[in-house]
């Protein structure tokens, strides 16, 4: 509860992930990241899916160390990085480029610990790459549509 870490099921993950890659083109070939990666289901969706390479972060070695497992299992290549996604990373490309063509993620949703760090994951991903793809529970809506087109996004 502390970390507010809720599992995306193999249903919402594979649907949202086939929507990502065959109707907007964005898993194949590209560098992909999960924010708040958990167990890395997203992660190693895009990984199965053909991403050019795939980085899944999260600040849980528990949840993490069940990610590499499941990296393990399924025969993906995912790289699962502990790091605190409420601070920002210090990632060096070698380019001023942003260093991932498309973040995923389901965000924790803070709602009872930790407010607004479903909005700062958001914000921080928006650092890394020009395309992100978050979950948010159905109440944050409007909220959300106002920050997307304050952050100069589109929902």
């Amino acid at each position: 509860i502390l970390l507010e870490q809720y599992n995306t099921s193999a249903e919402l993950a594979s649907n949202m992930m086939f929507l990502i890659d065959n109707e907007y083109n964005e898993i194949e070939d590209m560098n992909v990241a999960d924010f708040g990666c958990g167990t890395g289901i997203l992660a190693i969706a895009a990984d199965l899916l053909g991403a050019g390479y795939v980085a899944g972060f999260d600040i849980d070695q528990d949840a993490l160390d069940i990610a590499m497992e499941n990296n393990e299992h399924f025969g993906t290549n995912v790289d699962f990085i502990n790091v605190n996604l409420d601070k920002p990373l210090h990632l060096h490309t070698g380019n001023d480029d942003k260093p991932f063509d498309v973040i995923v993620m389901n965000p924790p949703f803070g709602t009872k610990k930790n407010v607004g760090i479903d909005a700062r994951f958001v914000q921080h991903a928006l650092n890394y790459a020009p395309i992100v793809y978050s979950l948010h529970k159905t109440s944050t809506r409007k909220f959300f549509e106002k920050q997307y087109s304050s952050w100069g996004c589109e929902s």
